[in-house]
C-alpha cells in the first residue's frame, strides 16, 4: 500500500526517502492490525520481527528489513 511518486521509475529516490515512505505506510498497516500478515507475504522471518518488537525504533528497523528483503528478491530475479 505504499504509494511512490509517478516519477519513481525515471528519477532516482534516495534510500532515506524510500524508508520514510515505507515507515509511513507501515504505520497505517500497524493501525489496521495487519502487520504480521504483511510480513508473512514479504517473507520476513517471524523471529526477526519478534526480535524488533521491543525496540523503540521498531518502525525504522522493520522498514530497513523490508527494504533489504525486497531488494534481495529483485537481485535474485535479475540473476535467475
Amino acid at each position: 500500500g505504499v504509494r511512490f511518486p509517478s516519477s519513481f521509475e525515471t528519477s532516482p529516490i534516495s534510500k532515506e526517502a524510500i524508508l520514510e515512505m515505507l515507515s509511513n505506510g507501515l504505520q497505517e498497516v500497524i493501525n489496521s492490525n495487519c502487520l504480521s500478515q504483511l510480513l508473512y507475504q514479504i517473507d520476513i522471518p517471524e523471529e526477526e520481527y519478534i526480535n524488533q518488537l521491543n525496540d523503540p525504533e521498531f518502525i525504522p528497523q522493520i522498514s530497513e528489513i523490508i527494504l533489504r528483503r525486497e531488494a534481495y528478491k529483485v537481485y535474485l530475479r535479475s540473476i535467475y
